[in-house]
């Protein structure tokens, strides 16, 4: 673990030192399950390209989350607080740690967006995602090569998913149109 535990150090070394720090970190690692969701909200209600966006974000994440859960069913690796090696700073499950799935889900949601060329946004998010990577670290959760296990796992779920897009594209289109169709024939009511 050599290196792996020096970042480690390095890192949760500055945590149980500030309450301030620790909260803010806290809300940080956590906040991704509330940000990508709410992004590809955004994405969806903002208009009908920006539909087609949301549905291969969305496919990007869950392509790279399945990757991610099947590694971690045949790699089990302890979380940094399962074997003493950090004192995390809230309540987490002691399953296998690698790849992390928070990391996996915002960098995923970043590398699309990067893909499809909205670099202010796309940088945003990446920016982003490197934060919760870190606070994931600094809370005790994870291993530093987790979370880059996991912008690995985010990356190749969403290029895989970005170069099938013309294929989807399809698939996409129809979904549209039918959830379209639905809100027009519920308003008529």
């Amino acid at each position: 673990m050599g290196l792996n535990l020096i970042l480690l150090h390095m890192i949760t070394s500055y945590a149980w030192v500030n309450p301030l720090l620790d909260k803010t970190m806290i809300l940080i690692a956590n906040s991704y399950v509330a940000v990508a969701p709410l992004y590809i909200i955004y994405l969806w209600f903002k208009g009908k390209e920006e539909k087609r966006t949301a549905l291969l974000v969305t496919t990007g994440i869950v392509l790279s989350l399945v990757m991610s859960t099947f590694i971690s069913s045949v790699y089990y690796h302890p979380r940094p607080f399962a074997i003493g090696a950090a004192k995390p700073l809230f309540a987490h499950e002691a399953d296998s740690s690698f790849p992390s799935d928070g990391a996996t889900t915002v960098f995923a949601l970043a590398f699309m967006i990067l893909f499809l060329k909205w670099y202010r946004s796309g940088s945003i998010l990446f920016i982003y995602a490197v934060l919760v990577g870190i606070a994931r670290i600094f809370c005790g959760v994870h291993w530093p090569f987790d979370i880059l296990g996991g912008a690995t796992v985010g990356f190749t779920g969403s290029y895989i998913t970005f170069l099938l897009r013309t294929k989807l594209d399809k698939y996409y289109i129809q979904f549209i149109n039918w959830y379209a169709n639905t809100c027009r024939s519920i308003h008529k009511k």
